[in-house]
């Protein structure tokens, strides 16, 4: 059995165009394929998109091969997408969707998310956008009961409250200059199920 990057090399003996992307063409539900992959002397040959695997898979490749060459423009099977997290091949999805971001494993996929947020914060403009918005939809009465009743029902998690106690405990650990020793008291706080709360620093 011929493996896969022997199909990716044969079907690039074929290519008039070697290196050249995005050469197929979608109208609606059909896709215009170059004549040569089918050795057509048309242009371009239809192929539904329903039967586009099927397609290709009796003329010996697959769509992903097809992908590589005619969209992606690779002329070297070890050319084709890494993850970004952990160097392994990036999933491919579909013909119409390519390549994942990532592998696709859970950890991979949580790191990529996480560069992805961050990388839109260091803009100060999408920060500024975000901030704006935010402080219009907090502003709105039936929206601060939402955020009032979200409060609560995290608070009534006791493994909740234990992340955040243990998260309090080691900022002050970490920043002694910003916990103030003797300045403490009671704060009526209606965000919580209990009338008030007690704050054991200034910045509190």
């Amino acid at each position: 059995m011929i493996n896969e990057k022997q199909l990716f090399k044969n079907l690039l003996s074929k290519d008039p165009d070697i290196g050249t992307k995005n050469r197929i063409i979608r109208i609606d539900k059909i896709y215009l394929v170059p004549g040569w992959v089918f050795d057509s002397n048309n242009d371009y040959v239809e192929v539904k998109y329903k039967t586009l695997n099927r397609r290709i898979k009796r003329e010996g490749y697959n769509t992903q091969i097809l992908y590589d060459i005619l969209v992606l423009g690779l002329t070297k099977f070890e050319d084709r997408p890494r993850c970004p997290i952990c160097g392994d091949l990036c999933k491919f999805k579909n013909f119409s969707k390519g390549y994942l971001k990532t592998c696709n494993k859970e950890k991979c996929i949580k790191e990529s998310i996480k560069n992805t947020v961050k990388n839109l914060w260091d803009d100060e403009n999408y920060r500024s956008i975000q901030s704006k918005s935010h402080i219009e939809w907090a502003s709105k009465e039936e929206n601060k009961q939402i955020m009032r009743e979200a409060s609560l029902k995290l608070w009534s998690n006791p493994e909740y409250r234990e992340t955040q106690i243990n998260s309090h405990k080691k900022f002050a650990q970490n920043n002694p200059d910003r916990i103030r020793n003797g300045t403490f008291g009671l704060q009526p706080c209606s965000k919580s199920d209990k009338d008030k709360l007690l704050y054991d620093s200034s910045w509190e």
